[in-house]
């Protein structure tokens, strides 16, 4: 992400969290997407699009909550 520029703030829902995705518009034209878990941890995901990554990041998120509580149960 070499001089991104902030293009929006989404929020996202998965399971009981609703969690800030910022949007930046990157040098190519492709979009990418930052959320903030924790401190220091942030990950980024870059796509073609905003739709493209705001799906890209639902479906982490909601596989990393499934994660949880399939180990929080056995």
């Amino acid at each position: 992400m070499a001089d991104p520029k902030l293009i929006a703030v989404r929020q996202l829902r998965a399971g009981d969290l609703t969690i800030a995705v910022e949007l930046y518009r990157n040098e190519g034209g492709s979009v990418a997407a930052r959320c903030r878990l924790g401190e220091g941890d942030a990950p980024i995901i870059d796509g073609p699009s905003e739709e493209d990554v705001l799906a890209a990041v639902q479906d982490a998120l909601e596989g990393l909550l499934l994660a949880r509580t399939r180990g929080s149960s056995g």
